[in-house]
């Protein structure tokens, strides 16, 4: 969720965050310095397609998650199950000092 934020705030482009974003691409235009401005373009274009495109797959991967009657404990679940399944997690599950799960 967080990379989303930042995409976004990248394609803005305020002054000072380091970015190529839509607002130092309208300064660099005004300001005649048109190759800049292109490459500025280019860039402001990228970061709200990423942007764009991590909103549609977290919706994705929201929509399964709901369908599929997910939940967090199941998810915990499985992974213990899945490590206890491993040699050395295993062993040390099965030996009965393991009581955190």
């Amino acid at each position: 969720m967080c990379h989303i934020f930042y995409s976004f705030y990248m394609g803005l482009g305020i002054p000072g965050s380091g970015s190529a974003g839509a607002i130092l691409t309208i300064s660099l235009f005004a300001s005649q310095k048109i190759v800049p401005g292109i490459m500025g373009c280019i860039s402001t274009i990228l970061w709200f397609l990423t942007g764009a495109w991590f909103l549609v797959l977290y919706k994705k991967i929201h929509t399964v998650y709901r369908l599929g009657g997910h939940s967090v404990a199941d998810a915990r679940n499985e992974a213990v199950r899945k490590a206890a399944g491993t040699g050395l997690v295993g062993a040390y599950l099965k030996s009965g000092t393991g009581g955190v799960f």
